[in-house]
């Protein structure tokens, strides 16, 4: 039986969200799920498009979200292909199984328009088989990072499936930089990164900044314009700000720029600021000593997951305060208590107790209201 690309029971999620023309990937960092059952193999086909001085252009997978990712590739490196590649992927059985691929397409990663790509085009499931629906979470995570988040490096397709819907936005080498630079486009500026609207974002960024000599506040810069940035693309989110374990064994501080992070998440409305210091001894490492090993991911996917689940609600405003100035009129919000952190000053209002949120007097937010607390003087938010 071939099943075409716009099948509605294959799950797309990632950077090149585009299921009209199928899935294609110029950069790192797509999944494609599906499951199926009463067959022992399958067979993917897809056009793609090579350049000689590329990388290998390779479909990894994962078979029931396995932490051994399998690569196959459609073409080798140096290879000049324009046109269709099948490769087939054995399952343990004829049971059903959940399949999990990505599209990982030649570098260099800054091509546009699919320039080399790969489209999936179909997929073949043999024996008699069915394809069934993939089960996928509620809750959509957009997560924006490096090689941790994309290519067969990646930790986010560990967390469960049952409770999270990830889009992993991300490429190998990225700095801060690079994605605040680029979000929320990929690089020319053509096509978004997601699709629709968020309930959380995670941003882990940090190892190739360690690499690159990157200082904490160059650092910090990208990344307080990136939250800007998402905050504008999606109000309504949580955003957390998830810090680069240390690798304890080979004395590599990716964690250096925690202390950046969490001052950002004081500053900045509905943010979250994970540190990782706990499970650090226990994190496995590949021996290139800058990727989690395979038990290292699981342990951190499991981590993240926990932090979120136990993390506040999405901000909802309940109303507005106008206060006329000399020069201007202010419309400052105010929440309900139960959805706001510690930052926030109470206020009687007609419908009971509320508050305004507090944040740093450089934040974009700020209005020229000032507070003195304990931690020092800050803004009323608008």
């Amino acid at each position: 039986m071939i099943i075409p690309y716009s099948n509605e029971n294959i799950l797309y999620s990632g950077r090149f969200l585009t299921p009209i023309i199928g899935m294609q990937s110029a950069w790192q960092g797509n999944l494609v799920r599906f499951r199926v059952i009463g067959t022992s193999t399958i067979t993917l086909t897809c056009d793609i498009k090579t350049v000689a001085d590329g990388a290998p252009c390779a479909i990894a997978s994962n078979i029931d979200n396995d932490i051994v990712t399998t690569s196959n590739n459609l073409a080798n490196i140096g290879e000049v292909v324009t046109g269709e590649r099948s490769v087939v992927i054995n399952l343990p059985d004829s049971n059903v199984h959940d399949v999990i691929f990505k599209l990982s397409a030649n570098q260099p990663f800054n091509q546009i328009d699919g320039v080399p790509y790969i489209k999936l085009k179909s997929i073949t499931i043999n024996d008699g088989g069915q394809i069934l629906p993939y089960p996928v979470g509620s809750t959509k995570v957009m997560c924006l990072g490096d090689s941790w988040m994309s290519a067969w490096n990646d930790w986010i397709r560990l967390m469960d499936t049952t409770k999270y819907n990830v889009y992993p936005i991300a490429y190998g080498g990225a700095k801060a930089s690079d994605i605040n630079s680029y979000y929320p486009y990929q690089a020319g500026g053509i096509n978004k990164y997601g699709d629709g609207v968020f309930n959380d974002v995670v941003i882990c960024l940090g190892v190739n900044d360690y690499a690159g000599g990157i200082s904490i506040a160059s650092y910090k810069t990208s990344i307080s314009s990136l939250i800007d940035k998402i905050r504008a693309d999606q109000p309504q989110a949580i955003i957390y700000l998830l810090q680069a374990p240390r690798n304890v064994v080979n004395s590599k501080n990716f964690d250096q720029y925690g202390t950046a992070l969490q001052e950002l998440s004081v500053s900045k409305i509905n943010t979250k600021y994970i540190t990782t210091s706990s499970i650090w001894d226990s994190l496995t490492w590949q021996t290139d000593t800058y990727h989690l090993g395979s038990v290292g991911k699981q342990i951190f996917a499991d981590f993240v997951a926990s932090q979120i689940e136990i993390s506040l609600p999405v901000l909802t405003t309940e109303g507005y305060i106008k206060l006329q100035l000399t020069n201007e009129t202010l419309n400052i919000p105010y929440y309900n208590i139960e959805s706001i952190d510690k930052n926030s000053l109470r206020i009687q209002a007609y419908d009971g107790i509320k508050c305004f949120r507090f944040v740093d007097i450089t934040d974009s937010s700020a209005s020229p209201l000032r507070v003195q607390t304990l931690d020092g003087i800050k803004a009323i938010a608008i």
